[in-house]
């Protein structure tokens, strides 16, 4: 009579223990394939902004050259007044020409900043964005991890098959 009870429990819907582990692993495997196919566009999209931070790179080296170099002549444009002898003797033009000179190599060095300014914040942007992809990455690769050890826990629960060897049993190992 105990097992003719079993056997009703059982058809009624009772699954097996077996049984649930299968359909367990079988979920799990799903996710685990779903994450893994998040972590490859992860890392498609970092790949694109590896690229996107070396243009940054490159973009801010050259502004910054020719912000540093237009800093430099204005300075050494500074440093090169004419003195009282050569005012005099051209009757101050010489002050005049050399103040349209300096105001025009400050005006470029600062034309040349607000490119600098553009490419630093762009820069910066890429690499908050590389960090926050990593970030996200990260978390995809612990859910991996996780899965896959819940995976072998679900595994560990599956019977083996009579007269199979281990990795028969194991629906994880190709075959």
């Amino acid at each position: 009579m105990a097992a003719r009870h079993m056997t009703d429990r059982h058809a009624e819907g009772t699954k097996h223990p077996a049984d649930i582990a299968r359909a367990r692993l079988a979920a799990l495997r799903r996710d685990a394939a779903a994450v893994y196919a998040a972590i490859s566009e992860a890392d498609e999209v970092l790949r694109g902004l590896a690229e996107r931070r070396v243009a940054a790179e490159r973009d801010l080296r050259v502004c910054g050259t020719r912000h540093l170099v237009a800093a430099e002549v204005a300075a050494a444009h500074a440093l090169d007044r004419p003195g009282l002898r050569t005012q005099l003797a051209t009757g101050l033009r010489a002050r005049r020409e050399w103040r349209v000179r300096q105001s025009a190599a400050e005006a470029v060095a600062a034309a040349t900043a607000g490119p600098l300014g553009a490419a630093r914040q762009a820069l910066t942007q890429v690499k908050d964005e590389f960090a926050a992809q990593l970030g996200a990455r990260a978390g995809l690769v612990a859910r991996l991890r996780g899965l896959t050890a819940e995976c072998a826990a679900a595994r560990e629960q599956i019977p083996a098959e009579p007269g199979a060897t281990a990795t028969e049993s194991d629906p994880m190992v190709p075959q």
